[in-house]
């Protein structure tokens, strides 16, 4: 390995690290790492309508929840009360706080990418474009797999899903410009064949 090389890599590595290690300190996580869903609880408790249907004491309380339970009454208030925990879950402090910082990494890498393409001292230059790439990724890999696991199981698309495909979709982009701007340009246009100059002929003395 030479030390252009070794350079870029460090470079590369260390911006990673110097992201990841600053932006908890300049925009603090909340709190609790939980969110509250008991307004929801408290708003539809649905064991309400079982307990005022069915008596516990009588011979048939199990079958009465049973039928309770396919009632058009328990199955609205089961319905309002994911929904409502559904959006405490997507308006949480907690969900807002992954969302903002989501957005503030990939940006930080999209300029680092960006900035290094245009830094004529090429170990830097690729050191940094190799910081915002592996800082993109890891970003990814981090706040993306809770969605995709979800969404293998069946679950809906969320807006997090749709915002992480366009900034995929943007910082892609800017790679392959990127690429075509600086190797592109050159690889198609050959350049002119020179003439030659004509060979000399002897002539007969």
């Amino acid at each position: 390995m030479g030390y252009k090389t070794a350079l870029s890599l460090g470079i590369t590595v260390l911006f990673y690290i110097f992201v990841y290690s600053l932006i908890p300190i300049l925009y603090e996580p909340p709190s609790s790492s939980y969110p509250d869903t008991s307004k929801c609880y408290s708003q539809y408790n649905c064991q309400q309508i079982i307990s005022r249907q069915c008596n516990y004491s009588s011979g048939d309380y199990y079958s009465c929840t049973s039928q309770a339970r396919e009632g058009q009454e328990y199955k609205t208030c089961e319905a309002n009360y994911q929904k409502c925990t559904n959006d405490a879950l997507e308006n949480s402090p907690q969900k807002v706080y992954s969302r903002n910082t989501f957005i503030i990494y990939t940006v930080i890498s999209l300029a680092a990418v960006i900035v290094g393409a245009f830094i004529a001292t090429e170990v830097v230059g690729a050191g940094l474009m190799g910081g915002g790439i592996l800082t993109f990724v890891i970003t990814l890999l981090v706040f993306g797999i809770s969605s995709i696991i979800s969404m293998f199981a069946g679950g809906k698309p969320s807006l997090d899903s749709y915002l992480r495909l366009i900034f995929i979709t943007i910082f892609l982009a800017v790679l392959l410009v990127i690429a075509y701007k600086k190797f592109g340009s050159s690889e198609t246009t050959s350049p002119a064949a020179k003439p030659q100059p004509p060979a000399h002929q002897k002539g007969w003395e």
